[in-house]
Formats: C-alpha cells, structure tokens, sequence
C-alpha cells in the first residue's frame, strides 16, 4: 500500500533516529525523489543535507558545452561552468541519489555558432552533424543517465514556439534566454522539420529527437519538458505531447516546470495537474518548481496547498525545486533559504 507523505516522513525519522548514514535528505526512504539545483555554478556542501536529486541548473545545456574550434570541429567541456560532470558525480557518489539531465535539444541556450547571424556558413546538413555529435558525446559521458530533458519549450502558441528555434520568444515570467542578435537555426529542419497537418503542427523535430534519445539511452526515463503549461498554454501543450504520443515518440514523462503556481489554489492547482495527466495519457515530473514570493507566509502557503498532491499522487514521478537560497535563483524571492542557512518558513513547512 502505498504510504501518505506523512506517514513517509514519520517513518525516514525513525530511520534516522537509529541508523548512521552519510546524508539524510527530506525525501529519503519515499517513493519518488525531491530533488532541487545547483546554487551560483556549485553543488552546495549542504545539498544532500535537503535533496535526494540534483538537476544542474545551467551547466549541462548544450550552449554550456558544446563549441568548435577554428575548423568547425566540435568539443565538449562538461566541467565548465556550472560543471555537469560534478552534479552527475554528486549524484552517483551515494545510494538513493538521482541525477537529471537538463537538457539535450532547447531553442534558448543554444551554441552560438548554430546562428545564422553569428555563423553566416552554418547549413541544415552541418546543423544535424553537431546534433547528432552532441547526442554521441553525451552518451558517451554519460551512457547511464536515469532521467533527461530530451527537448525544452517548442510549444507553438501561435506565432512563435516557446523558445528561440526559429526566432526569439518572451519565455518565462517575461524573462527570456533568447539571443536576439541569433538570426535563428536550423535546429528544426535538420530534425525533420515541423508538419502541419489539418493546422496542427505535428512537432517532427521533437519525435527525431527522442528516437535519437531512446537509440543511445534505451533505460533512461524521457521527458518533455515546458513552463506554462499549467496557466497560458495548457491546451496547446496537450494536443502537442498527445500528438507526439499518438506519432511514436518514445516519451516517458511530460515535465511541468511550474514556474508559474504563485497564488493558485489548490483545487486548481491538482485539477490542473489530473487534466494534463488524464488527456496526455504521460505520468508527469514537476520539474522547476518555485513560488516567487517576498512573504513568507504567503510562499509557505502555497508549498503547503501544492507540495502534498504532488508528493502523494502516483502519477508524479518526483519533484525538482528550481533552487533553494534566497538571492541565488533565477527569479527574485523564489528561494526557500537563506545563504547563511536560516529557512523561511516554506523550507520549515517542508
């Protein structure tokens, strides 16, 4: 039978009140992970004091990583900024710890010399030759990965997807890491392209790029990952992943960033969640999960209305908060600690 969060909790207490171990995070001994980023390029010496699951927040994108010399021939240094090798390592060096790897394919964050503007001679064809080199080198680094972002934010919306694969877009909460000065890519014709069929785009691209995952990862869970999922483009994320579903693609999770839960009841909040779940057919990950909020209270509060549904239901596979020290995360009032470790009272509740 399966265990309440709270029965969980009580029963990692007891563990922890009799056994010796090397780390204790919140999650310890329950069914799914709560895992959480690196903090300002580094693993904390405190991260495994909290969080069972580490997703590096910038350092395993392929724009961190992948460049090519004076030729056009490509390297990889994936212990660079915010090193991707060392949250994989942290992952690996106890039992119970999950690492996320976030991510392959994203329209932001991109190398630069897939430009058009930057990289004047880049082509189609020498587009997909650095794909497919960058999946290979993962691998390769990499050939045990349990959970990876495969593609990030190609939702259509209209005019735009929801990253700069062809031209810039806002992103998140206004805050955008689309270079402006790109040109675009080529990143979705060398993928296949994007066929619309009846007005529905039928995201080939994205279907090229999980085959290509599931060739070189056949254990590893997939996901699809979006922000807005749970508030502006609900609908068009579902006919997207049920459309990628019903074409074959190997997807093994639809990821929810829920950057944007700030406020949301919870009644709204999980009768969100369950449509996304029931219409997609997909379990889901929660996958940047923060609330933006100065007052504590009104933070905590929400963590308290949304944290349990996620924790308890089978269907979620597990829970990355995006960040943890206040003054050190993407957006402002989105951590739950302060550097010198004084928890606000979201980090006291949780």
């Amino acid at each position: 039978m399966r265990k309440s969060f709270f029965a969980v909790s009580k029963a990692v207490v007891a563990v922890l009140a009799t056994t010796s171990i090397s780390f204790a995070a919140l999650a310890d001994g329950g069914a799914k992970f709560l895992g959480n980023i690196t903090t300002s390029s580094q693993v904390r010496s405190d991260m495994g004091t909290y969080w069972n699951q580490l997703t590096n927040e910038n350092g395993c994108k392929w724009g961190t990583i992948h460049s090519v010399d004076n030729s056009g021939k490509s390297k990889f240094n994936f212990n660079g900024f915010d090193s991707c090798e060392n949250g994989y390592k942290w992952a690996k060096a106890q039992p119970g710890r999950t690492f996320k790897f976030h991510a392959l394919i994203w329209g932001s964050q991109k190398p630069d010399f897939l430009c058009t503007k930057k990289n004047p001679g880049i082509t189609k064809e020498k587009t997909k030759q650095y794909i497919v080199e960058w999946f290979d080198a993962v691998a390769a680094k990499f050939p045990d990965l349990e959970y990876i972002d495969v593609v990030n934010e190609a939702i259509w919306d209209g005019n735009n997807y929801h990253s700069g694969y062809s031209k810039p877009a806002q992103g998140a909460e206004g805050i955008s890491t689309d270079d402006p000065d790109c040109g675009g890519t080529y990143i979705i014709p060398a993928l296949g392209g994007d066929e619309v069929i009846g007005g529905k785009h039928q995201y080939n691209f994205v279907k090229t790029a999980f085959e290509m995952a599931r060739e070189r990862w056949p254990h590893a869970k997939l996901i699809y990952n979006d922000y807005n999922t749970l508030s502006w483009q609900m609908n068009e994320g579902i006919e997207m992943v049920k459309t990628l579903v019903a074409n074959g693609a190997p997807i093994d999770f639809y990821g929810q960033q829920s950057h944007d839960c700030k406020g949301m009841s919870k009644s709204d909040f999980e009768s969100k969640l369950t449509r996304i779940h029931n219409e997609t057919g997909l379990p889901l990950l929660i996958s940047e999960y923060d609330i933006g909020e100065a007052d504590d209270q009104k933070q905590k509060n929400d963590y308290a209305n949304q944290i349990p549904f996620m924790w308890e239901t089978p269907w979620i596979g597990g829970i990355t908060i995006w960040g943890y020290i206040n003054g050190a995360t993407w957006a402002a009032n989105t951590g739950i600690m302060e550097s010198d470790g004084r928890k606000r009272a979201a980090m006291v509740w949780l």
